[in-house]
């Protein structure tokens, strides 16, 4: 499929089953949700009394960055069940949504390990390898120029900042067929991750527009509501001559997070899953292998043949 057929094909899915792929979801919005308020409450620039602006700017990146990692992690043991309601709607076949959950759940462990490893050589590794060229950069700029100005240096925080988000994101795209692997294939480890970056290899871009263009449109939706939301307290709260409480603001918005996740977080997990059918397919003939197993002309294995020797046994395989 190309990539518009790919997207049609995605909302169809989602349309036919939207109350079970949104079910699934929400549970899992909710989960990040609750690490969300206690972030909120217990973030670490809270517990600075007043730190300076270069300190409170950083500690909001790396809040953020920490928070996004968390909620990767608790969203690849939900993943799995969003993956076999999808393969339900590709095959025709049913599953109910309790069945579904379960898989996932039982096999906690795995995916947890998958998810790391996928965080580890993927955003993390962009991460760190921005932070080491940004210290490098700062000592020898040091070197070079201990005067240099601050447009200079905001420049080549900029660059610097752009080019392991990009990085980021590429490997993000090498490794985001490793949860659909691992649910349809049931391989784990790094052997989930090397199936992930040989599948992908035609489709990374692909999966990058489709993520790029998920988040984009989340964005947009938040802010949306977040502003008529706001607007909406604000003329309540006027007219009952109340001060507008940003903390409580906050509370009665979280629901509007889990709604907005519940509704969005789906589309994903079908377009991967159906990239990934899509690229076995084209490389491995899975549509023929289907057809066969569906035939019954898959070859059995053959048996082994026992030889009894006088004081052992023998097994000897054919040809």
């Amino acid at each position: 499929m190309s990539l518009g057929e790919i997207l049609d094909r995605t909302i169809q899915i989602y349309r036919s089953r939207f109350l079970v792929f949104v079910s699934i979801w929400a549970i899992a919005a909710t989960v990040m949700m609750t690490v969300n308020f206690a972030d909120t409450i217990w973030s670490m620039r809270r517990l600075l009394p007043h730190p300076s602006p270069v300190a409170a700017w950083l500690l909001t990146i790396l809040d953020w960055l920490a928070v996004s990692h968390l909620h990767s992690l608790i969203g690849s043991v939900f993943a799995p069940a969003l993956v076999r309601q999808t393969r339900c709607s590709v095959f025709d076949s049913k599953e109910s949504v309790r069945e579904s959950l379960a898989f996932g759940l039982r096999r906690w462990r795995r995916f947890l390990g998958i998810a790391t490893l996928k965080l580890a050589l993927g955003p993390l590794a962009a991460e760190i390898a921005s932070v080491v060229v940004l210290c490098g950069l700062a000592v020898l700029t040091y070197l070079i120029d201990p005067k240099m100005r601050a447009p200079s240096i905001v420049l080549m925080v900029v660059v610097v900042a752009l080019s392991g988000l990009i990085l980021a994101q590429w490997l993000s795209a090498c490794f985001s067929l490793s949860i659909p692997a691992a649910t349809l294939e049931d391989l784990g480890g790094m052997a989930v991750l090397q199936r992930s970056w040989r599948v992908t290899r035609e489709r990374r871009w692909a999966i990058q527009f489709i993520w790029i263009g998920l988040f984009l449109g989340h964005l947009v939706v938040l802010y949306t509501l977040a502003f008529l939301l706001r607007w909406g307290w604000t003329l309540v709260l006027r007219a009952w001559h109340f001060h507008f409480s940003r903390p409580w603001y906050e509370a009665s918005f979280f629901p509007v997070y889990i709604a907005v996740g519940a509704l969005v977080g789906p589309i994903f997990a079908i377009a991967s899953t159906l990239i990934y059918y899509d690229q076995r397919i084209r490389n491995e003939g899975y549509d023929i292998e289907r057809m066969m197993d569906a035939a019954g002309m898959s070859a059995p294995a053959a048996p082994a043949v026992v030889v009894a020797g006088d004081s052992a046994e023998a097994e000897v395989q054919p040809g």
